[in-house]
């Protein structure tokens, strides 16, 4: 048995095999030509208007921040909040993911003072009653879509509430037993999660708005090639050729360069054959 050399290479892990070096400069290759190469389509950009309305809400609420991608960059700013009303104007690629936040005195970070809607091009009716999570958006067809997979999701995130409620405790006990426990159990019902909500609405929702923002949360930020690919190209036309569709699939091309198998056979093809 051949007995393989280790060195120390930082970010690449204390001990990296050959193989393993190779593998962390290719991905940091193929990321750095992914970032300068251009779009193969231009983005579909528009511009979203929401005019939001909060019913009941107690607190005083003067100012709402919000957040949002816009291609590879983050836009954050807020607007004032004037007789329980408010109006963001966006310009990004449709449809867009629009984080909101209230900024009202103890109340800001409160489960209830948070919320993500999905926007479509034109104006955006949105309505908070009672507390500012419990938000409805008229007019967007992907943000009725959004509450679909939420519904799906949320008894996964009770469930995980509760199965990690005493985690700090046995953190602080140094139980390390009783934390990997929680931890595996976390672990399953994530699994369970993505394949029964995120990977199961995406087969049967390929032309659908938020498809390709429930591949991005099934794939996860390792993404398995043979499991993710045959998903994407089951997209309809429309999802795959849109921008975000685009900057997907070079993930995915990366992805695919950088497994196992794709780096082993490339590194074979480095080490010269013994004559």
């Amino acid at each position: 048995m051949k007995q393989r050399k280790y060195i120390f290479l930082p970010g690449a892990g204390n001990l990296a095999t050959f193989e393993n070096i190779y593998l962390f400069y290719m991905k940091k290759i193929l990321l750095s030509l992914s970032l300068s190469l251009p779009f193969v389509l231009s983005a579909q950009t528009g511009t979203a208007t929401i005019n939001g309305t909060l019913k009941n809400i107690k607190e005083e609420v003067p100012f709402l921040f919000y957040s949002y991608r816009n291609g590879d960059d983050v836009v954050r700013d807020s607007v004032p909040v004037k007789n329980a009303m408010y109006t963001i104007s966006a310009e990004a690629e449709m449809p867009l993911m629009v984080n909101l936040s209230i900024v009202s005195p103890g109340k800001r970070g409160t489960s209830n003072s948070a919320a993500s809607i999905f926007v479509e091009k034109g104006v955006n009716t949105t309505v908070s009653i009672d507390s500012f999570s419990n938000i409805s958006v008229k007019e967007s067809k992907a943000n009725a879509e959004y509450t679909r997979l939420k519904s799906g999701v949320k008894p996964f995130q009770v469930q995980m509430r509760e199965l990690t409620a005493d985690y700090p405790k046995y953190r602080e006990a140094q139980d390390t037993a009783a934390m990997r426990k929680i931890e595996e159990g976390y672990d399953a019902l994530q699994s369970k999660m993505n394949e029964e909500v995120y990977g199961a609405y995406v087969k049967a929702n390929p032309s659908s708005p938020v498809a390709l923002y429930a591949l991005g949360q099934y794939a996860g930020y390792d993404i398995d090639p043979a499991k993710i690919e045959p998903l994407f190209n089951s997209l309809s036309a429309a999802n795959r050729n849109a921008a975000a569709g685009q900057r997907f699939a070079k993930k995915l091309a990366i992805a695919k360069a950088t497994a196992i198998g794709a780096v082993a056979r490339s590194f074979r093809r480095l080490i010269p054959r013994a004559k």
